[in-house]
């Protein structure tokens, strides 16, 4: 038995493993190849491309935020390979100012307050 690697034949990302009587060499069905794909890290797949496994970023699935992203804004999701979050986004939705600074000022005011400690 062979081990053939199985590919997406619309983009080529790898798909899995599959058993084949077939000696090494033979004829494959398209998408297949003999030849073992790379290990890969988080946010990373491979890409079977000109006969050899390329390894792409794979942020599939991720939402995020342009600077100029208003609040309540759904953002952006990343839904191809190889597309990577832009350097000047954020991966945090956009806040509400006004809550915001009613929070800083909470927290300005609470680390100003004195601390007792009650004992009745």
């Amino acid at each position: 038995m062979v081990t053939l690697y199985r590919y997406s034949t619309e983009n080529g990302e790898y798909q899995g493993t599959t058993k084949s009587g077939m000696p090494k060499g033979s004829r494959k069905i398209a998408g297949e190849t003999h030849i073992a794909p790379p290990t890969v890290s988080d946010n990373e797949c491979t890409i079977y491309e000109n006969r050899r496994w390329v390894k792409k970023v794979d942020k599939r699935g991720t939402r995020y935020w342009l600077p100029n992203a208003e609040y309540g804004s759904e953002g952006i999701e990343i839904t191809d390979i190889g597309v990577d979050v832009p350097n000047n986004a954020s991966l945090t939705a956009p806040i509400d100012e006004e809550k915001q600074a009613e929070e800083n000022l909470k927290s300005k005011i609470s680390a100003i307050q004195p601390k007792y400690d009650v004992v009745i």
